[in-house]
């Protein structure tokens, strides 16, 4: 049985950090954890990414998506993945 760190996250300042180390993917270096950066701030996320995006592959534009949120990933010059995310408004689900 492999054993893996589903998820970790560390909170401070309206920023959520989170890790895992699963991939779907040979394990390569680099590529043994995707790290999650989740923020509440557009401008605040969109800076970040962009400091990232300097040195590393961009996988998906940050971008709002159809489910109404901001969302980006990216390869940094490292080989780590990193996806963006932040919250742009509450979605309704009609019942």
């Amino acid at each position: 049985m492999k054993t893996y760190i589903v998820q970790a996250s560390l909170r401070r300042d309206g920023l959520v950090l989170m890790g895992t180390d699963m991939t779907d993917e040979e394990l390569l270096w680099g590529n043994a954890v995707s790290i999650l950066l989740d923020c509440n701030d557009e401008d605040r996320l969109k800076a970040y990414y962009h400091n990232l995006e300097a040195e590393a592959k961009a996988t998906q534009p940050l971008q709002e998506t159809y489910w109404g949120e901001l969302f980006g990933r990216l390869t940094d010059k490292y080989g780590n993945h990193w996806l963006f995310h932040c919250k742009k408004r509450d979605v309704e689900i009609s019942q």
